[in-house]
């Protein structure tokens, strides 16, 4: 299921993609009082010129590996003002002076959505330690959804350490708000109004049977507080060390870790 809305988020991306391209480039031909200006051809140019592009990039990267970018602004340029004289007849200096104006904008409009969505849905998070292995390595990339604040038990989560909020840790959610987290000969029991004499917490999905978790802890979480660990106990500076997590802190969830072999691993197989 995951892997299906994956496929089909990429598909609505470059969909997305050629719909957004196209209007911009339809504001900016009936701005500059372009002729016929139109969505419907709007969106074939959208099409045809990155596609132009990208096959041009293709043979040069085979043909002539030594080109410099100019080669493919250049031809950028040229497929362009042909595309432009196919459609609407315009001269070769106002194909440019539409070009530059649509690239710009495109440009500056690009960076405002990826910067809303990075600062407000999904952020990229790079590991950079081994304190949760094995089910993240040093040099794991992830994505972290932002938006989804419903942390439960079990949950990866990555926040800044409140030690020091320059730094960002990658840990597991053990405890919740409210409850009481008890860490006895390696085991953890937890408790909370639902289970007032305790539970052991089962982690035996991602974690190996010769796992210890050293520590005798016993510690009440705040409304606004969580107990994490690493999911690599012996190599993990997490609760147990500098105590328990505030959520102001928390920075998102993860959600994917992709390019990880030959597939793409989401929360709920971690």
């Amino acid at each position: 299921m995951d892997s299906f809305l994956l496929a089909l988020g990429v598909i609505l991306i470059v969909v997305g993609s050629v719909l957004f391209s196209a209007l911009i480039f339809n504001i900016v031909t009936k701005v500059l009082k372009v002729r016929n200006s139109n969505y419907k051809t709007a969106i074939k140019i959208s099409i045809i010129h990155p596609t132009l592009c990208i096959i041009a990039v293709c043979l040069l990267s085979v043909m002539l590996p030594e080109a410099s970018g100019l080669f493919i602004v250049i031809f950028s340029c040229w497929a362009f003002h042909m595309l432009m004289q196919k459609y609407y007849k315009t001269g070769f200096k106002k194909n440019i002076a539409i070009f530059a104006t649509y690239m710009i904008l495109k440009v500056v409009l690009s960076l405002l959505i990826i910067f809303t969505v990075r600062t407000y849905i999904f952020q990229p998070f790079t590991i950079k330690d081994s304190a949760m292995e094995p089910s993240f390595k040093d040099g794991d990339y992830l994505l972290i959804k932002e938006f989804d604040t419903d942390y439960q038990r079990g949950d990866v989560i990555v926040f800044r350490y409140p030690n020091n909020p320059s730094e960002f840790f990658i840990k597991r959610v053990i405890g919740l708000p409210g409850e009481t987290v008890e860490i006895k000969d390696s085991k953890i029991k937890i408790y909370n109004k639902e289970n007032p004499n305790g539970f052991l917490f089962d982690e035996s999905s991602y974690l190996a049977n010769t796992v210890v978790t050293a520590g005798s802890i016993s510690q009440e979480l705040n409304s606004d507080e969580y107990y994490v660990l690493g999911d690599n106990r012996s190599a993990s500076s997490d609760s147990r060390r500098w105590g328990v997590l505030k959520q102001k802190y928390i920075v998102g969830k993860f959600w994917l870790k992709p390019f990880s072999g030959n597939d793409w691993i989401f929360a709920n197989k971690i």
